[in-house]
């Protein structure tokens, strides 16, 4: 069910509904922004700072470089993790480890 939510898999028979639109890739967008998921496995590097993370993730879609640091600073303190910035990600809690996906 989680994978259709995130229009990963299409339904092999019936519709989702969320919050009164039908579940179609026309709106995932919309869709997207009353569907919180975090995955219970942990897709985080070992190796990697919290820091690092972040700022592979920004890399990854393509935030420009200049606007970079600052987007960094706010996600880190947005999910609590500033103090660990420096941290690799093998060292955090579970709970902060999960905060990476």
């Amino acid at each position: 069910m989680f994978k259709i939510m995130l229009s990963e898999l299409l339904p092999s028979i019936g519709d989702v509904w969320i919050k009164n639109m039908k579940l179609n890739y026309s709106n995932m967008a919309a869709i997207r922004k009353h569907v919180g998921y975090c995955p219970q496995a942990n897709s985080y590097y070992d190796f990697l700072t919290v820091r690092e993370h972040i700022e592979f993730i920004l890399a990854i879609k393509n935030i420009e470089q200049n606007c970079c640091e600052s987007l960094l600073e706010l996600k880190m303190k947005r999910v609590n993790l500033k103090k660990y910035e420096d941290y690799e990600a093998v060292t955090l809690s579970g709970g902060n480890q999960r905060k990476l996906n």
